[in-house]
């Protein structure tokens, strides 16, 4: 059954189950249904807000998603001169190595680096990394491929004859 987080304050003069916030729809239907794929519990927690949807298997979760919908932004950048703010304190985390350049992830096809997973996916699905795409998948397709034994890799006396 879901349910509202109990812990969640109720807009005063309201009626029971409406939520007074400053935006409605805080959840694209695409970032919704990638949630719903990866989950592997029950969603217990429902936003409360009426038209939202959004439901979460933790109240944590819940927590910082209400303050995406009353545009709270409690965690700030600490990076000089940034200062931008963020409503879950791993999103302003991930947003803060961005300031220091650590890319850890590299396109095999064009050697182009990302700060995240989900970005080099994206370079890979767009126009740009279309011909990188190709390139990976041809070199899948290869290594499934069997090699031709030949004294260079291992087979003696099998040579080239000329």
């Amino acid at each position: 059954m879901l349910r509202p987080d109990p812990a969640q304050p109720i807009a005063v003069g309201a009626s029971v189950g409406a939520v007074n916030v400053s935006k409605q729809t805080v959840t694209s239907e695409r970032t919704a249904g990638a949630s719903h794929r990866r989950r592997k519990q029950d969603a217990n927690f429902l936003c409360p807000v009426p038209g939202c949807g959004s439901t979460f298997t933790r109240s944590f979760n819940l927590k910082g998603h209400m303050r995406s919908h009353n545009e709270e932004r409690p965690f700030q950048c600490k990076w000089p001169g940034c200062g931008k703010g963020f409503a879950r304190q791993h999103d302003c985390k991930r947003h803060e190595q961005l300031h220091s350049n650590y890319r850890p992830f590299t396109c095999d096809g064009c050697n182009k680096t990302f700060a995240r997973m989900d970005a080099l996916n994206r370079h890979l699905r767009s126009e740009g990394g279309a011909e990188c795409q190709r390139i990976l998948d041809a070199a899948k397709d290869s290594e499934r491929l069997p090699i031709p034994k030949t004294e260079e890799n291992g087979w003696p006396g099998m040579g080239v004859m000329v």
